[in-house]
């Protein structure tokens, strides 16, 4: 798999603003949920569950927020870039404003 096949032109939002991670968690999950027919809850939750673990901020003003999710085939890409930086508690403490969201099959995980 190329990433030329998750990542379209349609899952790219350039400027996109959210006051928060909560947030952008939140309207990522309603965006996932029209394009796949899945509960935005469920997406929400799997999400913000991931995020318990420690934050997916990687550094450098990225972050990669992801997570396995029943009822999908193939895994799920959006890359956004934010108008503003927010706090996403990234390890390096720098605010992100460059953000990959990956959702994946719970089956078959080694494809991501």
């Amino acid at each position: 798999m190329n990433i030329s096949d998750i990542l379209t032109q349609e899952h790219v939002v350039i400027d996109l603003g959210a006051a928060s991670k909560g947030q952008l968690l939140h309207r990522f999950a309603k965006s996932a949920s029209r394009s796949l027919g899945i509960d935005e809850g469920e997406i929400f939750r799997a999400l913000s569950n991931r995020e318990k673990l420690g934050s997916t901020g990687i550094g450098e003003g990225i972050a990669i927020p992801h997570a396995h999710l029943r009822g999908i085939a193939a895994p799920f890409f959006l890359f956004v870039r934010l108008k503003k930086p927010i706090d996403f508690e990234s390890i390096d403490d720098i605010p992100v404003d460059i953000v990959c969201f990956l959702l994946t099959p719970t089956e078959g995980t080694a494809t991501h």
